[in-house]
């Protein structure tokens, strides 16, 4: 069920609506230039983060993801 529901979370993110904003923070882990940020990210929590790029609190996010996947 767990890996379920992740594979929605993900493909949700992957829709237009999202894509752009979910790249940058899969980048975030990924395409670091720079010391200092590559330490921020590493030290930062993963849903602050996810947050900060999507511009949306989990609360938001959990209640869009739940109308997404009753339209699955």
């Amino acid at each position: 069920m767990a890996y379920a529901e992740s594979w929605a979370l993900v493909y949700m993110l992957m829709q237009d609506e999202f894509r752009d904003r979910f790249f940058d923070y899969v980048k975030s882990y990924r395409n670091i230039d720079n010391y200092r940020a590559a330490h921020a990210v590493e030290k930062a929590e993963p849903e602050t983060l996810l947050e900060a790029q999507l511009k949306m609190n989990l609360n938001t996010l959990e209640s869009q993801w739940d109308s997404f996947i009753t339209q699955l």
